[in-house]
């Protein structure tokens, strides 16, 4: 009977790289479909913070030896340790699970080290028009970043402290966000870059299919 598995049990990858792909393996052609499930596994990387989580199942057809999962590695500038996570194959059906049937992927940090927060003043002259679908906001003062003694309890990032005022000129904002096509557009026009997830929290297809055009 052919074993199913990785060929390590470790690998690693720098954070800006997005995506990271385990290579999956039967030790010997099969005459039967073989199929293994898979799914990541949190460890001191978190899903949907450091990598989006991944579940399915792989089929290897007669003749096929050879199987690939990518995961998406979510990239961020914070400093902070190295991080992993897990992808664990289970249920395998004509075949018996390898030698290696759980890989640890170490993400590696590639966070700016250093974040220098400086007084922050923008200006715009002349005055913006006001256009169709678009309103004003008053130039004035508000406060940028956290403040520990006032945040329900939680630390604030390092890069968010100190709280400190930040003067802007008044300037427009469209009224109403940007759909789902409206974004397509721009990107069309090579004026957006595409979104990096295709995906919402709450529906596995969203950007670029119809039926969600005006969210």
């Amino acid at each position: 009977m052919p074993e199913v598995g990785f060929q390590t049990d470790t690998t690693s990858i720098v954070e800006s790289a997005e995506q990271v792909n385990l290579d999956i393996t039967l030790t010997i052609s099969s005459t039967q479909t073989v199929t293994v499930g898979f799914d990541t596994r949190e460890g001191t990387a978190l899903a949907g913070q450091d990598y989006v989580s991944a579940t399915g199942i792989l089929q290897f057809t007669p003749g096929i030896t050879l199987q690939t999962v990518s995961v998406m590695v979510l990239d961020d500038v914070l400093p902070e340790q190295d991080e992993s996570f897990s992808l664990v194959l289970t249920g395998a059906q004509n075949a018996a699970l390898g030698l290696y049937p759980t890989m640890t992927v170490t993400i590696t940090d590639d966070g700016s080290r250093y974040v220098v927060i400086l007084p922050l003043v923008m200006r715009h002259w002349p005055p913006l028009p006001i256009e169709n679908g678009m309103v004003l906001v008053p130039a004035g003062e508000f406060q940028m970043g956290c403040d520990r003694d006032h945040n329900g309890g939680n630390d604030c990032y390092y890069h968010e402290v100190p709280l400190h005022k930040v003067y802007l000129d008044a300037y427009t904002i469209d009224k109403y966000e940007v759909t789902n096509l409206q974004y397509a557009q721009c990107v069309a026009a090579r004026a957006c870059n595409p979104p990096m997830l295709t995906h919402s929290s709450e529906r596995a297809y969203y950007y670029g299919y119809p039926e969600y055009s005006d969210y």
